[in-house]
């Protein structure tokens, strides 16, 4: 279930997601460790972890309101 509006909706900007896209580009500038962030696409992150290494991808969803929905891994990050 989608338990946030996500953080563009806090900062006043879901009605243009260019300016969402843009404020990603920034944090990633601004913020050392992070490589990566979406604000307006709605998802999650599967983790896998194996002795050998670890993966993260970030899926997600076409639509927050129905129950059948596409899901689309947009990401992918391995540690081996």
């Amino acid at each position: 279930s989608v338990s946030s509006p996500g953080l563009e909706a806090y900062l006043g900007i879901t009605a243009d997601p260019a300016k969402a896209v843009e404020l990603a580009q920034a944090f990633t500038v601004l913020i050392d460790d992070l490589e990566y962030a979406n604000l307006y696409k709605r998802g999650y992150t599967y983790l896998k972890f194996t002795a050998s290494g670890s993966e993260a991808e970030w899926r997600f969803v076409d639509s927050v309101t129905t129950e059948t929905t596409t899901t689309v891994t947009e990401k992918k990050y391995t540690i081996a």
